[in-house]
């Protein structure tokens, strides 16, 4: 994330999810990321259509909590 914001000056990062995988948006949520959005039925994974879960993160939120 320094990488991004600080080399980059990226002003946002957002990540992508699939709904099932709850350690990931565990570890965005940690990191400050907000969930966006839902894209429902979005993937197909393993023989059945499921949710993906948008995060981002604002410079200014990482900014803040570091």
């Amino acid at each position: 994330m320094t990488y991004g914001f600080d080399e980059r000056r990226l002003h946002k990062v957002f990540a992508r999810v699939l709904e099932p995988n709850s350690a990931s948006q565990r570890l965005l949520d940690r990191l400050g990321f907000e969930r966006e959005g839902r894209l429902r039925d979005q993937a197909f994974v393993r023989g059945e259509h499921v949710d993906v879960l948008r995060y981002g993160l604002l410079e200014s939120a990482w900014d803040a909590g570091e």
